[in-house]
């Protein structure tokens, strides 16, 4: 009964088992899957950690006290300790000092903001050494919801070496170019004086090379023998010379110098070329390196310049040798000119023997009739002397001046400082000037014969003249006068006339002025003395304070060879011809010249000329600003001539100027009218005046809280470099040379007011320039090693490709032995001349049917010279010192049927550069956007190469990296193209889809050629 009763019931229990295994096995099958899981995650955390761990920059995870909660291995390698080690370690332990305070700002500002926070520091290894470290810090949260900071951190101690490095070439380079140019300027041997001007150079090169010693020496003919004509040793400070090398106890070094020219030895002792000089010379004296250059003249080895280097040995840059052969091309420049000196003289005293004897013979054979024909053809010869003594002066004085007015136009052309454009700018005007008194010199028979032609142009007087008036402003200063200038506001601005002859006269009487004023002031005053229908009649008063004129030579000073005072002429170094041909020049002009002085009191010189009026004069190129109209201006200065200019001046403007006679003054009436509401809100002030300068009232303005705001432009009559640096400290709106032109003072109240802003813009000749033609192939035939270097550095810079020959032989071979495009010929070489060797390449073109242009080049400035060079065959004629618009736009004429597009391409792709924007982004800086420039063309070129190669090996990371910094890198010249590219080549990195980034890679490159071509066309032509 009771087996029965159970049966049922296991047959109900069976389902409820079932049930139970299948839901046994589902939990088996659930618990297999987690376990997998589980396997997953964990081999996913160990590859998190991997890469955390292995990750090319560190990783450090910071708490808000400060304290390291994680680091990374690559962490702990950058600051040599082990990752376990940093944890719970203060963070600020491992900033170096001098940087621990930018840290805590970066840090409370990150806490403070949430905003992530990037900078460069320096941090501490382990083993106590300092790198420099680029860190980028963001906040966020942690597990427990607590605010940490977590830092990325890459070392750039190789990247802010590189940096210092580039700062230090740029540092040098600017050196050694102020170095040149202060050579190349000096007044000594201007003067004559040879040793003056070496004892100069020696010590300026050891300065500039910071090296133990710099010596010049001579090689005497025979080239046995160097002469020490120079030498400066830098430790002792002195001067010495007179030392002797002979080749016969360093025949080595002799030989090394005589075939190589120059001599680098890092480890001199030991070099073959001169440890000859060890045991007597280098060791006593602890010499350690040597850079010799050779001084070469005409193509022969006259000398050396020495550098000798004391202490650990000295490696030598490209930059220095560079500059040991400039200075060695100077000094050969300078010999040269010293030795055509020594020809002038020894010309000069024959000529004056001649003229002697010409007198001799001409009174004797005035007492005989029969004698009369004789005589007259003897004054012709005597003439035709003359006119070649004219010529071969020319020749002479105009080779160094081309080197003056070329060089400098060289320099012009390179990234300068206002300051630094200014001084070579008047520079190369007062080089015109000295070529136009040359020019008139050699035409002054033309003017006794009548025969001078007056060229008229329209000009702009007040510009022009103020730009004359400021080519004195320095020498002026140096004899401590005060130089004014002031054109009435009734005279026309725009006339015309043949300014370079009223320049003439100008530059004549001011620069006598000046030449016999010890004391005071000289000024230029213009004034309207009648209007015409179309015509002006103008008056010229030039005043000084000088010695005054004599009663009874004011009739004769304009006469031919006439002076005031011999004894004075003999100081001043007068010749007596000036004043004769201004007078004359003036009657040219029609008009008349006067003197009215008195002695001890000054002289007052007058003349009065008539000039055209335009019909149409052009519009000005600055416009005064309503804004000005009724503003109360502030004028300070000592002088009371410069005080009634300026109140003139800024009265035509409609300012309301008043005047101070002196700080104490000026301070006074600030503070009077700043307690009366009524502020000035400018002042113009004379840097130098007695007892408070310029600068000291501007200290007392900036002290005065209720002044301090006030506007200041200081004027000077002395243009010195710390005083530059003092405007920008006492926060100076405006530093103006005197005399000011009117233009300059209206464009810097202007700016100083925020009506206008400073021009940026890229010069002009940077777009005329890109017409030029390029890629001819030239033999310049030239025996002045100025000369060459002038031509083949204008010729490169235009793409042509230069050979060089020093004579006419080497002309007529050379053209023989391979084609040119074309052939500047210099008409004075010796061995063969100009005019020769273009006869026989001419006799040798008409049997093969070909023709070379020839453009002539030559120092002869008289009639005829132009003539002869057409006959002898030459194409052109280019007169010297050379100028390079000239000389290209002689070259476009002649080869004008070459094709330019590498030109134009250059100059299309400048528009591909926004250099406004450039500018502004280095707040208006040509120096600092030089620098921005030069690292662009070394950092592009490489990061397309990295692009290139990282997509060939699709590197997604290195392709990130190297688009993004070409993004920005070109995002600073507003090449919009090129940065869109790099862009987008960046966010397909970063989504992994290299294939469509490589897709993008040949337009970029597209983009950067002509991006190139702009950045190489700034370093030649960059914004003034």
């Amino acid at each position: 009964m009771s087996g029965g009763e159970n049966r049922p019931r296991l047959e109900d229990a069976r389902p409820m088992l079932l049930e139970l295994r299948s839901q046994q096995k589902e939990l088996e099958r659930r618990n297999e899957k987690l376990r997998q899981a589980h396997v997953e995650l964990e081999i996913s955390r160990a590859r998190y950690f991997d890469l955390y761990d292995l990750a090319p920059v560190g990783y450090v995870t910071v708490a808000e006290n400060e304290r390291i909660l994680e680091a990374n291995l690559t962490a702990g390698k950058l600051l040599n300790r082990a990752p376990e080690t940093l944890v719970s370690q203060p963070i600020s332990r491992f900033f170096a000092n001098q940087d621990l305070e930018q840290y805590q700002q970066h840090r409370q500002a990150l806490f403070a903001t949430g905003k992530p926070q990037a900078c460069e520091l320096r941090m501490i290894r382990g083993d106590g050494s300092i790198f420099w470290a680029s860190l980028d810090a963001t906040a966020a949260r942690d597990e427990r919801g607590e605010t940490v900071c977590r830092i990325v951190m890459s070392d750039i101690t190789q990247r802010k070496a590189a940096e210092a490095e580039l700062r230090a070439s740029q540092q040098r380079a600017t050196a050694q170019r102020q170095a040149i140019v202060q050579l190349m300027l000096d007044e000594q041997i201007v003067q004559g004086s040879m040793e003056l001007a070496l004892r100069t150079l020696v010590k300026i090169v050891a300065e500039t090379l910071d090296v133990a010693r710099t010596s010049v020496w001579q090689l005497t003919h025979d080239q046995s023998e160097l002469h020490c004509l120079a030498l400066y040793d830098a430790e002792k400070q002195s001067h010495s010379s007179g030392g002797v090398l002979m080749s016969r106890e360093l025949p080595c070094y002799f030989s090394a110098i005589l075939t190589e020219s120059r001599i680098t030895a890092d480890d001199a002792q030991i070099d073959p070329r001169t440890r000859e000089l060890t045991d007597a010379y280098m060791i006593p004296l602890g010499i350690t390196s040597m850079l010799d250059a050779g001084i070469i003249v005409s193509g022969r080895l006259v000398g050396v310049v020495c550098n000798e280097h004391i202490g650990p040995q000295r490696k030598w840059r490209a930059d220095e040798e560079s500059f040991a052969g400039t200075i060695a091309a100077l000094v050969a420049q300078w010999l040269v000119a010293a030795e055509r000196r020594r020809a002038e003289e020894a010309l000069k005293k024959a000529h004056d023997d001649l003229e002697l004897r010409v007198q001799e013979r001409t009174a004797e054979l005035t007492q005989a009739n029969a004698e009369l024909e004789s005589a007259k053809h003897t004054a012709e010869s005597a003439n035709q002397a003359k006119s070649t003594f004219l010529a071969n002066m020319s020749h002479e004085i105009r080779t160094p001046l081309n080197a003056v007015i070329g060089m400098t136009e060289l320099v012009l052309r390179s990234s300068l400082t206002a300051q630094q454009r200014g001084y070579l700018m008047t520079v190369k005007d007062s080089g015109e000037v000295l070529l136009s008194v040359i020019n008139d010199i050699l035409d002054f028979s033309k003017i006794e014969a009548g025969k001078l032609v007056l060229d008229c142009q329209p000009f702009d007087l007040r510009e022009s003249l103020g730009d004359t008036m400021k080519s004195f402003a320095l020498r002026a200063h140096q004899r401590g006068l005060e130089l004014t200038f002031f054109i009435h506001p009734d005279v026309p601005r725009y006339v015309t006339g043949d300014y370079h002859r009223l320049r003439q006269v100008v530059v004549n009487m001011v620069g006598n002025a000046i030449k016999f004023t010890d004391q005071g002031e000289v000024g230029l005053d213009v004034s309207m003395q009648s209007r015409l229908a179309n015509a002006v009649v103008l008056h010229f008063q030039i005043r000084d304070t000088g010695m005054g004129v004599p009663q009874d030579k004011q009739s004769t000073i304009f006469e031919m060879f006439e002076q005031a005072d011999s004894a004075t002429t003999r100081r001043h170094m007068g010749s007596g011809l000036g004043l004769a041909i201004a007078s004359r020049l003036v009657a040219l002009m029609d008009g008349q010249v006067w003197v009215e002085s008195e002695v001890g009191q000054g002289s007052r010189f007058h003349f009065i000329v008539r000039l055209e009026v335009p019909e149409k004069p052009p519009a000005p190129r600055e416009r005064e600003s309503a804004r000005l109209h009724g503003m109360r201006v502030l004028v300070v200065d000592d002088n009371a001539s410069n005080r009634k200019i300026l109140q003139d001046t800024l009265l035509t403007w409609q300012m309301v100027p008043t005047l101070a006679s002196g700080a104490d003054q000026a301070l006074q009436e600030l503070q009077q009218a700043n307690q009366q509401g009524q502020p000035y809100r400018l002042v113009i002030s004379d840097a130098h005046m007695p007892q408070v300068d310029g600068f000291g009232l501007v200290q007392q303005i900036r002290s005065d809280p209720a002044i301090r705001e006030t506007l200041v432009l200081i004027l000077t009559s002395g243009d010195r470099p710390e005083d530059v640096a003092l405007c920008n400290q006492l926060g100076i709106s405006g530093y103006l040379l005197k005399p000011v032109k009117p233009s300059e003072l209206l464009e810097a109240i202007q700016i100083a007011l925020g009506v206008t802003q400073p021009n940026l813009e890229v010069p002009e000749d940077t777009a005329s320039s890109a017409d030029r033609l390029t890629g001819l192939r030239v033999l310049l035939a030239e025996d002045s090693l100025v000369n060459q270097q002038l031509a083949i550095a204008l010729l490169q810079e235009h793409g042509h490709t230069v050979t060089v020959v020093n004579n006419g032989n080497q002309a007529v071979t050379a053209s023989e032995r391979q084609p040119f495009d074309l052939i500047l010929m210099d008409v004075q070489m010796p061995e063969m001349d100009g005019l020769e060797a273009t006869t026989r390449i001419r006799d040798r073109e008409r049997q093969t049917g070909e023709h070379c242009p020839i453009i002539a080049m030559t120092a002869h400035a008289l009639k005829g010279d132009r003539e002869r060079c057409l006959r002898a065959g030459m194409d052109a004629y280019v007169a010297k010192p050379i100028r390079a618009e000239e000389l290209f736009d002689a070259i476009d004429a002649l080869c004008g049927d070459r094709p330019v597009e590498p030109a134009a391409r250059s100059a299309a792709s400048q528009d591909l550069v926004d250099w406004q924007h450039a500018l502004e982004l280095v707040q208006g800086s040509p120096d600092v956007l030089a620098s921005i420039v030069q690292a662009a063309q070394m950092e592009i070129p490489q990061l397309i190469e990295t692009l290139r190669t990282a997509l060939q090996a699709q590197d997604v990371d290195r392709t990130h990296r190297a688009a993004h910094t070409l993004k920005s890198t070109v995002q600073l010249f507003g090449a919009d193209r090129a940065h869109q590219l790099a862009q987008q080549i960046e966010s397909l990195a970063r989504s992994g889809d290299l294939s469509q980034a490589a897709k993008h890679f040949d337009d970029l490159q597209d983009q950067v050629k002509p991006l190139m071509e702009a950045l190489a066309q700034f370093q030649q032509n960059p914004p003034r």
